[in-house]
């Protein structure tokens, strides 16, 4: 009910009484305007005790509104502060996955694999290195498919500085930080999940991405078992076609 309808009411109501009083006492009963005072104060008793029950109503109906309608402001102010913290809070955490998605990238052209091509250890660089890795890798397996043989070489004779170990951790910190900050609990989807973890996937360097994949594949540090099992990033590799990638390796 809104304030004009209620107005409106009261307007009538005042009326209605006013012309039953005298429709009662003028026209049917044929009274005069009375001089006398008392009969004035009667009168104003009975306008009194008819109208304000029903005005105190029509108050109590526009006090009710006006809570309601406080209330919805209140709701609505606080839903868009809850929605104001929501997006900086997601511009921090963009902010800070971008440094270390350009922080991870940057380790790539330190990268410095030894592989034993034709029983003679040779160093390779960068994208270099990545590219040999899968060269070994392919040439192995057709040899000997194990697995736990694969790591160990991979661990012990061709990632003699540790760099391989350094890239895995530096992705699982960006992995972790969408995990963290993308929880159910402040409000995001599995859905913003993926949706971030295939961001990260393509602002990832592609032999860095790859170096990745091997490690996870057959590495068993920690981090790159954590990886493997995380469900939405396995979908985020699935939707971009990397899940194939990690097969054939």
């Amino acid at each position: 009910m809104t304030a004009k309808i209620v107005i409106v009411l009261s307007i009538i109501v005042i009326v209605i009484t006013w012309f039953v009083y005298y429709w009662f006492f003028g026209v049917n009963l044929g009274y005069k305007i009375s001089k006398n005072p008392n009969d004035w104060a009667i009168f104003a008793n009975y306008l009194t005790g008819t109208l304000t029950p029903i005005l105190t109503f029509f108050s109590i109906v526009l006090l009710i509104r006006s809570l309601r309608l406080q209330t919805s402001a209140n709701d609505t102010l606080e839903s868009e502060m809850k929605r104001q913290k929501k997006a900086e809070q997601l511009a921090i955490f963009e902010s800070r996955l971008f440094k270390a998605i350009g922080s991870q990238n940057s380790l790539l052209k330190d990268l410095e694999l030894v592989i034993n091509i034709n029983a003679n250890k040779v160093v390779k660089n960068a994208g270099c290195a990545v590219d040999a890795l899968e060269d070994f890798l392919e040439y192995y397996k057709e040899i000997e498919d194990d697995l736990e043989e694969i790591e160990r070489i991979i661990t012990e004779d061709i990632d003699t500085k540790g760099h391989i170990f350094s890239i895995i951790r530096k992705f699982y910190i960006s992995v972790k930080l969408i995990d963290i900050h993308l929880s159910n609990d402040r409000g995001y989807s599995e859905s913003d999940k993926v949706e971030y973890f295939e961001l990260l996937i393509n602002f990832s360097d592609f032999e860095l991405l790859r170096l990745v994949l091997v490690g996870v594949k057959y590495c068993k540090y920690s981090m790159a078992l954590s990886l493997a099992e995380n469900t939405q990033f396995r979908t985020a590799l699935d939707n971009l076609g990397y899940l194939d990638y990690l097969d054939e390796i």
